[in-house]
C-alpha cells in the first residue's frame, strides 16, 4: 500500500452555480450503496467516529488515515 497526497487546483469550470465542487457521477455494483461525502481533513476522524458509533461500517484504510492525520494535526499544535 502507499500514500499519496496531491493538491489539484480548480477551476471555476469545476463548480457548480453555488460554489460546491461537482463531482463525477458514480458508477455502483448491483447491491453497493455507497454515501459519497465531502468533508474537512481536519474533520475527518471526528466524522468517521460518528459514523462508527451510529453503527457503519467504515473502510479500514480511511479509518487509519484519519487516525493517522489527527495524531499529525495534534503533534504540529503541540498537544502530544
Amino acid at each position: 500500500m502507499k500514500m499519496v497526497a496531491l493538491r489539484v487546483p480548480l477551476s471555476e469550470s469545476d463548480m457548480d452555480s453555488e460554489g460546491k465542487v461537482r463531482l463525477p457521477q458514480q458508477k455502483l455494483e448491483e447491491g453497493e450503496h455507497i454515501i459519497r461525502r465531502v468533508v474537512e481533513l481536519s474533520k475527518l476522524k471526528e466524522i468517521i467516529d460518528d459514523y462508527m458509533t451510529r453503527g457503519f461500517v467504515v473502510d479500514a484504510r480511511l479509518s487509519h488515515f484519519a487516525i493517522g492525520w489527527d495524531l499529525a494535526l495534534r503533534v504540529q499544535n503541540g498537544q502530544i
